[in-house]
């Protein structure tokens, strides 16, 4: 059997291994690979998968450790079940970051089925408490102007449900926008910001990325603009949002899209500085606020982002209170104040003085869209606060729109 890619097989970095009965699952954190269930024997053999050693290497390596002699065929073998999993750092595994086309992460959120997602979606808007289905895209827009921007939760659709609905209702029927600038938080990767050039599969069809933009973004921003794909083909932030937008796109008219990570902005809070007064932020607002200028056309702004996450799951001792819920609302109520503003140093100064305790995800893409709306204005559609049966944790989001002031 011939060795399909390199002789010196390399397991993926940040791997998990868990028991599950009688044997070992292999998992992806970033969920990129499938889960592998494994042997403790395999489990030791592919300890040795460094990339420094071929299969004869690691053969005899084992066999030192272990006194057992696998044979080679039985390790080529291992070698290529790790790979069709994407679970080795592979040309295969890079074939797959560099393909065209973005494959969904979140397949089990919603369903691949169109018909049986469709349902999905439109239950976000029709569910106890929701705003009714979307009238037709653009529906509102003369009569009430252009929405700005939204802000949407990033939450599964479960617990997202109809605070998803009131802000995409509200843009789908006010929107003018054929192109979109998706803000997504980023929690996969270090990189500050990270575009790509991939189109994104749903399952609709497929939605173009704006090639041209993402170039003369790259361009304008210069050095320290990455394509990270591992930060973007496990993300949720922004394929969430996509999904919702493509069931009510897709028979109207063509869109397309830039897809934006945004990283920790934790420097920001511990030097008390705003975004705005470090160079690399502050040359990204405006490169990017730069390019949307250049459009030759209206575009549409997405901010990809929750509040709050506070709890057990996110490092807390105890389970969530009634008084820490109380109090988290309290300061939620002020950043969507901040919002209704349209204040970037308010809701700066909120999570500052905080030192982000609560753990607010959307902190970065907000703050960066703030900057790119000029003078705007928020309003409110929707808020909720996720709390688990087990408080384990408690999660809080919001769909605001942004008008001109």
């Amino acid at each position: 059997m011939e060795l399909i890619f390199s002789e010196l097989p390399r397991l993926r970095p940040r791997l998990q291994a868990y028991q599950n009965g009688a044997e070992i699952l292999l998992t992806d954190p970033l969920r990129i690979g499938s889960p592998l269930g494994l042997t403790r024997q395999a489990l030791s053999l592919i300890s040795l998968f460094n990339g420094t050693r071929n299969l004869f290497e690691i053969q005899a390596e084992f066999a030192q450790r272990t006194g057992e002699f696998i044979p080679t065929e039985w390790i080529q073998d291992l070698v290529t079940t790790l790979d069709e999993e994407y679970l080795l750092d592979s040309p295969r595994l890079k074939e797959f970051l560099q393909a065209p086309v973005r494959k969904p992460a979140c397949i089990g959120v919603y369903s691949e089925d169109p018909v049986i997602a469709s349902k999905q979606i439109d239950s976000l808007f029709t569910a106890g408490g929701g705003p009714g289905l979307p009238q037709a895209v653009g529906a509102r827009l003369h009569s009430e102007g252009p929405v700005n921007g939204v802000l949407v939760p990033h939450m599964d659709y479960l617990r997202g449900n109809i605070t998803y609905g009131w802000g995409f209702k509200e843009l789908i029927e006010r929107t003018d926008a054929s192109l979109f600038v998706v803000i997504g938080t980023s929690h996969y990767s270090s990189a500050l910001f990270s575009v790509t050039r991939q189109n994104f599969l749903t399952p609709f069809g497929e939605i173009p990325t704006d090639r041209t933009f993402v170039e003369a973004l790259e361009n304008e921003y210069g050095f320290g603009l990455t394509e990270d794909l591992m930060a973007h083909a496990p993300e949720h932030s922004i394929e969430l949002e996509l999904v919702i937008l493509h069931r009510y796109f897709s028979s109207v008219r063509p869109f397309r899209i830039v897809p934006i990570l945004v990283g920790s902005f934790w420097k920001t809070i511990e030097s008390g500085q705003h975004p705005r007064d470090f160079p690399t932020i502050s040359r990204f607002m405006d490169s990017l606020r730069k390019v949307i200028q250049q459009q030759n056309e209206p575009v549409g702004l997405i901010i990809s982002g929750d509040l709050a996450h506070i709890g057990p799951k996110f490092g807390a001792e105890q389970p969530v209170t009634d008084a820490e819920l109380h109090h988290s609302y309290n300061q939620d109520q002020l950043l969507l104040k901040a919002l209704h503003h349209g204040n970037s140093n308010e809701y700066f100064s909120i999570v500052q003085k905080e030192q982000d305790e609560r753990n607010i995800c959307g902190y970065p893409p907000t703050m960066i869209a703030l900057e790119l709306l000029g003078p705007t204005q928020g309003r409110t559609l929707h808020y909720q606060q996720y709390v688990a049966p087990d408080r384990n944790e408690s999660v809080s989001f919001s769909s605001v729109i942004f008008e001109r002031a």
